[in-house]
Order: structure tokens, then C-alpha cells, then sequence
């Protein structure tokens, strides 16, 4: 686009209502007449367009960070005035973010291509329009206007997964591990960074020994990585061979994280050497696959501390032969058949080492049967 024209679509955003007249279609020149949330909307999905734009320019890492959250925010906005008029508090923490990603663009070393820049200039005539709105709406107060809002509901928090594929930094924003997922696919695509066996997470440097990561095992290793933007909390952490995994989260999500993307991030891996939580296990008659590893990490989530659930009165955690385990069940009956199914399930070689609620017993000589296994577990359960 020539800086003439780009000039002409700055002014006519500006004045809608010429540009209506000169027969523009309702989208631009009628901006103060829509809902609030659709042009909240129209700016989540300009952003958005912006942010895939800058991935597949140099130098604009950053830049398509802060579009990133630019539109995540807008889309917040979109959800929170869902059948309402604006007021004008609502809208600053997105300006904010709008001024910071402008000022990014303009500190860019690199010149942007046109066909970024023509991007951005629809996320400037989006940006307007809503502000636009926004003036025409009175302020709630005590007396004039429409009552306050009640607070919008409780938005689920974000994810952050941030380091670099070879030399190439990158940073992906969203509010689920399939979200992360798909930014980082997208970026793999526009990136063309080539093959990837070196990459670094939240500053620790990570290198896949016998080979390189695809673009689906490397965005899993992405999605097994992140951490809850400025809310630090518990995670399952661990590494599977050079696959390292820190899942934040409730249980349930964590649970259905392992189980949904670290068979994708071992996909073809050999695996004998697995670690949770510091305990480490080896599987000395073979090779795991990806999917008994999840199954592994999986079974292991029970036993981190939480509110037992409802109707359960005993537990057993322990490890049988280094694997580790945590049952918990209304009986003693129900421990010994979760662990019979563990065992036919994991155990794969002859047991002679058990260790129960902190107490190891060892057999001097043969290996226990399945039967004596779970029986020894079940006895023990407290």
C-alpha cells in the first residue's frame, strides 16, 4: 500500500460518517452503531491477523507477542459487554496494551513489509472504531445512567510458554493447552525454521539426542511446558528421556494434558528412563511406549496432596519394583483390584522389591506373584 493511500484509510477511519456517505459498506462507516461486543470482536480478529502477519517477518518476535495479547484481551472485552453498554474503565486495560504493541512497531529495527503494514491498518480502523463507541456511552454512577455491571465471570487463566526453537525466540499466550497447541503449529508453519533438535524453555536448554523433533511433538512439548501467567502454582513435573513436562493445574487437567499430548511429544522414542516428581524408574526388561509413559505419569497424580475424594477411606502409595503408584478406594478389597489391574497393566519383569507407605520389603530370593503383590498392598492400606 503507498503511504498516500494508507494516509486516505487513516482519515476515513477517522470520519465514518463521510465514508458512509461516499457508499462504504456499514462495517467501517457505521462503527458507533454497532454493538460494543462486535467491534471488540472485529479487533480480536484483526489482532489475531496481525499476530500470524508478524510471525512470518523477521525481527518481529516480539511484536506478534503483544498482538497476541492484544487479542486475547479484546476478546475478554468482546465476552464481558455481551448485551451492554461500555463504560469507559472497562476498556483501559486494553488501550494499554494497545499503546505498548504501537510502540513495539515503532521501535522495530526492521521496516515491516506492506503486507503486514496493510494488516495492521485494519487493526488501527478496528482500534478507533471501538474507542469510538465507547465515547458515545455515559459512565455508569449512583444516580444517571444504567446501574454498574455485575463483574463478569470468572475468565480462565492464562497459559505462557516462553523460550526459543534453535535461535529462534518464541512466545505463545492462551487460555487452554489446545490454544497453545495451534499457535505454535501456526508459528511452525510460517517459521520455516528447519530441522529442531535444540530448544530452550523458560531459560533451560533442552536437546533431543537421537534426532529432531516435528512440528507436532515440539508444539506438545510446548503445551507440557507452559506455566499460569502471574499465578505460580503446583505442577507434575518430570522428564521422559530429553522430554521434559511441567503440567500446572487441577488434577483433572493435568491428568487429561499428560494423557492427550505426552505420547505426541514421545512419538517414535524409545523410552527406559522416566522421572516424576524426582523419583526416578527404569524399566530394565525393555522400552516403554509413548502412551504407557502417559499412563504412567498419569497414575502418579493421585498421589500428589489434595481432598480426598468423596466415599474414600483407605490408601496405599508406594512402588512395586520402582514404579510408583497411589490407590485410594472405600476398601481395602478395591486396593487390591486397582492393583491388580496396575500390575498387569506396568509390570513388566519379576518383583522382588515392594515399598508401602515408607516401609520397603525385600525378598532374599524369586520374585512375588501378582496375587502376593496385592495382597502385601491391600494389608498395608491405611
Amino acid at each position: 500500500m503507498f503511504p498516500s493511500l494508507r494516509l486516505l484509510a487513516f482519515v476515513l477511519a477517522l470520519f465514518p460518517i463521510a465514508a458512509s456517505a461516499q457508499g462504504r459498506s456499514p462495517g467501517r462507516g457505521s462503527g458507533h452503531r454497532l454493538d460494543p461486543s462486535q467491534l471488540a470482536a472485529e479487533l480480536r480478529q484483526a489482532s489475531a491477523a496481525a499476530a500470524l502477519a508478524a510471525r512470518q517477518e523477521r525481527g518481529l518476535a516480539r511484536l506478534g507477542a503483544e498482538l497476541d495479547r492484544l487479542a486475547q484481551l479484546a476478546d475478554a472485552l468482546s465476552q464481558q459487554l455481551r448485551g451492554r453498554e461500555p463504560w469507559v474503565d472497562a476498556l483501559r486495560p486494553l488501550s494499554t496494551q494497545y499503546r505498548i504493541t504501537r510502540d513495539v512497531l515503532h521501535g522495530a529495527r526492521r521496516r515491516p513489509s506492506d503486507a503486514f503494514l496493510d494488516t495492521w491498518d485494519e487493526l488501527v480502523f478496528a482500534e478507533r472504531r471501538l474507542e469510538r463507541r465507547f465515547e458515545r456511552s455515559p459512565a455508569p454512577g449512583p444516580v444517571a445512567g444504567p446501574p454498574p455491571p455485575p463483574p463478569p465471570p470468572r475468565a480462565a487463566p492464562s497459559l505462557v510458554f516462553e523460550g526459543s526453537f534453535e535461535q529462534t525466540p518464541v512466545r505463545f499466550v492462551g487460555t487452554s493447552a489446545a490454544e497453545i497447541h495451534g499457535q505454535c503449529v501456526s508459528f511452525m508453519g510460517a517459521a520455516r525454521i528447519g530441522q529442531i533438535d535444540d530448544i530452550n524453555i523458560f531459560g533451560a536448554p533442552f536437546r533431543n539426542q537421537p534426532s529432531y523433533w516435528d512440528p507436532d511433538a515440539l508444539c506438545s512439548i510446548a503445551v507440557l511446558n507452559t506455566r499460569i501467567a502471574g499465578r505460580p502454582g503446583p505442577s507434575l513435573n518430570g522428564t521422559a528421556e530429553d522430554v521434559p513436562f511441567s503440567v500446572p493445574g487441577d488434577p483433572e487437567t493435568v491428568r487429561a494434558t499428560i494423557l492427550t499430548y505426552l505420547p505426541r511429544a514421545l512419538r517414535g522414542a524409545q523410552i527406559d528412563d522416566l522421572v516424576i516428581e524426582g523419583r526416578r524408574m527404569r524399566n530394565q526388561a525393555g522400552y516403554w511406549s509413548g502412551q504407557e509413559v502417559a499412563q504412567l505419569v498419569a497414575s502418579s497424580i493421585a498421589a500428589r496432596p489434595q481432598a480426598p475424594p468423596p466415599g474414600v477411606v483407605v490408601r496405599a502409595q508406594g512402588s512395586i519394583g520402582g514404579l510408583a503408584f497411589a490407590f485410594a478406594a472405600p476398601s481395602a478389597e478395591e486396593i487390591r483390584a486397582q492393583c491388580t489391574s496396575f500390575v498387569r497393566a506396568y509390570v513388566r519383569r519379576g518383583v522382588n522389591a515392594i515399598e508401602v507407605d515408607g516401609q520397603l520389603r525385600r525378598r532374599s530370593s524369586g520374585f512375588w506373584r501378582e496375587a502376593e503383590i496385592c495382597t502385601i498392598i491391600s494389608a498395608a492400606a491405611r
